[in-house]
């Protein structure tokens, strides 16, 4: 799974962030970000459907549920298509206190 949230989900987003501002104008290709969301939409569903329990692998979290997190928040503020459930996975993920001590050594070092 943490292959497939990478290869699925975080591989599109990035590319269609790289047509959107990063990539020279010259080198950027109207009409990706529209493609990226239906392919991102179509592969979350794919996702969503392996899930094994409150985390993406079962009962414990795991390095995916983190990659996971963070790439559907990424999506989010890209405006990209996220459902009510995953909606609800990220917010009892950010509800753990782990979440709040990360983001926290985030901020001191900065």
């Amino acid at each position: 799974m943490t292959f497939q949230v990478l290869d699925d989900l975080e591989s599109i987003i990035w590319s269609a962030t790289r047509h959107g501002f990063i990539l020279p104008e010259e080198r950027r290709v109207a009409g990706v970000k529209d493609t990226a969301k239906w392919e991102w939409e179509r592969n979350l569903k794919g996702i969503e459907a392996r899930f094994q329990g409150p985390f993406v692998m079962g009962d414990e979290m795991t390095i995916t549920d983190i990659l996971l997190t963070h790439t559907l928040g990424w999506g989010r503020g890209a405006k990209f298509p996220v459902s009510d459930a995953m909606v609800d996975y990220m917010t009892r993920m950010g509800a753990r206190s782990a979440y709040s001590r990360a983001g926290e050594s985030e901020k001191e070092a900065a």
